[in-house]
């Protein structure tokens, strides 16, 4: 237990949890494939319908691609986007992948802002900066601000774990 947790430190601290996403999208595609090859028949065994196991599995990977962010989220909008080739449960349900990416706290931000800008605090960049995000996507967050002569800004801001988790993410999809 002590190892896993020392793994698990590490993974989120060192690598911006890639292994710990890894094992997410391995541990999700086994559970998926499972459920096909046991009910992917005229009469499954252990759901109401064909449709019922679109929908669960349709929501697994929904849920898995939320919580993995980054290039993962940009699948998800891919796959949006071509959903007419897939089942109506995946439609419905990726529907939704443009408008709901989730957003990083304000402490991450004020991170990014300080390694941005040479260590000055927001406050110091800006007059006055709305600390929740007016809009989230998968690799940035946008946040209204007025700078100190007075003009409204957007400010995007990428998700600092993005950088690192990109070049990973790559290679796992490969």
């Amino acid at each position: 237990g002590l190892a896993l947790g020392g793994v698990y430190v590490v993974d989120n601290q060192l690598f911006s949890s890639s292994l710990t996403r890894t094992a997410r999208t391995f541990s999700t595609g086994v559970i998926i494939a499972s459920d096909y090859k046991i009910n992917f028949r005229a009469h499954p065994p252990f759901a109401d319908s064909i449709a019922d196991v679109h929908a669960r599995n349709a929501e697994r990977i929904y849920d898995l691609l939320r919580a993995n962010g980054g290039l993962y989220l940009k699948i998800g909008q891919a796959i949006a986007m071509q959903s007419a080739v897939l089942p109506p449960e995946f439609q419905a349900r990726f529907a939704r992948m443009f408008d709901d990416a989730p957003q990083n706290t304000w402490a991450d931000v004020e991170t990014v802002i300080r390694e941005e800008f040479g260590g000055r605090s927001p406050e110091d960049v800006f007059q006055t900066i709305e600390k929740e995000a007016r809009a989230s996507a998968s690799v940035a967050q946008v946040h209204w601000a007025r700078l100190h002569d007075g003009r409204e800004v957007a400010v995007k801001v990428q998700k600092k774990e993005i950088q690192q988790q990109v070049n990973w993410d790559l290679w796992a999809f490969k």
